[in-house]
């Protein structure tokens, strides 16, 4: 029993450790826009999360945004085609762009979750800041603390959320890009005389979108003509 819960243990560490490597460690985390910009309009909002019951915001927005990133992960994760999941899983860098993409979601679902899990203790404990005699006084310093940590959390979030939006859409971007260099080399070998179906297949490309591509430039020529 007990190695089954070290083995539990050292697996949920090994996966950790895997995405925080994927995601790019300290260095990324700390480089990060998300993480400045999160951090400046933490303590811009000061007044808000010293005064206010910031958990109650967390809890009513978070949760929703949580489930509309799981199934947009599920969906990411059968983006594309073979041939350009191939693509994005290699290359000569230690992290490939796809294992990137996947750590950023990761990573965004994981603050998340810490998120909400402080926002649940701030509504347990309310983390009331009270004037009190010096001995006691040191807890309104933790009590500032957590709350910032709390509310910056929520913050960082929802920032994560924008670097989760612009990861995918750089994706799409690659994906457009590889698509048409994909579509072009099919139609030169098409134009060199090889079927459409082989140059479709050696490329990668769909059967009936190089045909209706072709077709269009034929009939283009024999309009000109």
């Amino acid at each position: 029993m007990f190695k089954k819960i070290f083995n539990n243990y050292k697996n949920l560490f090994d996966i950790m450790h895997r995405y925080w490597s994927a995601y790019g460690g300290f260095r990324a985390f700390l480089s990060s826009p998300y993480f400045h910009a999160s951090l400046g309009m933490s303590l811009l909002l000061k007044h808000y999360w010293m005064e206010k019951p910031w958990w109650e915001t967390t809890l009513s927005v978070l949760p929703s945004i949580l489930g509309f990133t799981l199934a947009g992960f599920t969906i990411w994760l059968g983006f594309g085609d073979e041939k350009f999941r191939s693509i994005l899983m290699g290359g000569k860098d230690i992290r490939s762009h796809y294992m990137s993409v996947c750590a950023t979601f990761a990573h965004f679902v994981i603050i998340q979750i810490i998120a909400i899990l402080l926002a649940i203790m701030g509504l347990a404990y309310r983390l009331s800041v009270q004037k009190a005699p010096f001995p006691l006084e040191l807890f309104n310093y933790i009590k500032v603390i957590l709350r910032f940590v709390g509310f910056w959390f929520f913050i960082y979030a929802i920032f994560t959320a924008l670097a989760a939006t612009l990861a995918v859409f750089r994706t799409a971007t690659w994906y457009e890009r590889i698509s048409k260099e994909s579509t072009c080399s099919a139609l030169e070998k098409v134009k060199n005389g090889i079927s459409i179906e082989q140059a479709a297949k050696e490329e990668g490309v769909e059967f009936s979108t190089l045909y209706r591509i072709s077709n269009q430039k034929d009939e283009k020529k024999s309009t000109i003509n």
